[in-house]
């Protein structure tokens, strides 16, 4: 564990084989301990020779992975409000990572935040991710239609209103 790249790896293996196991807790505190590890590109002036740029890529993709599966865990533990705006700059710096905007969507669903969740469609589907491959959530309508869309964007949309109403 000498080499950043190195442990960074094994806390990366650890903390997703803790999330496919159920494991929240334990995948957020590694996750975490493994970004920490992170400073910026990996590799930096090194991008253009063989071993430095594709390793660099590599370690930039399972970067991405580990936050992925931190905010998994992140939101099993309840962590939902706290991951917005990490979540909204990931998916705005990485818009085609379909994995994110699944995320961004459950948030705003989960949430009731009416706006959000047309706001977050908008955004996955521009992103280039097809409408079907959105979550489907188990309220009784399927989000990954156009008509379950349009369902859940107003019936938050509604119930955020009547939370207005009620201050």
């Amino acid at each position: 564990d000498a080499i950043d790249a190195r442990r960074f790896t094994r806390l990366v293996d650890l903390g997703c084989r803790a999330d496919r196991e159920g494991r929240a807790d334990a995948a957020a505190v590694t996750l975490w301990e493994a970004l920490e590890l992170w400073r910026g590109p990996a590799y930096a002036g090194f991008e253009e020779t063989r071993f430095g740029g594709g390793e660099s890529r590599r370690l930039e993709e399972l970067r991405l992975v580990a936050l992925e599966d931190r905010i998994a865990a992140d939101l099993d533990l309840g962590r939902a409000r706290e991951s917005i705006p990490e979540l909204e700059a990931l998916v705005h710096e990485h818009p085609l990572r379909e994995r994110l905007h699944d995320q961004d969507v459950s948030i705003a669903i989960d949430d009731e935040r009416g706006e959000q969740v047309g706001f977050a469609v908008d955004q996955a589907i521009c992103g280039g991710v097809d409408r079907k491959r959105l979550p489907k959530r188990n309220r009784g309508v399927d989000a990954r239609t156009p008509e379950g869309v349009i369902d859940v964007f107003f019936a938050a949309r509604q119930k955020a209103q009547r939370n207005l109403r009620l201050l």
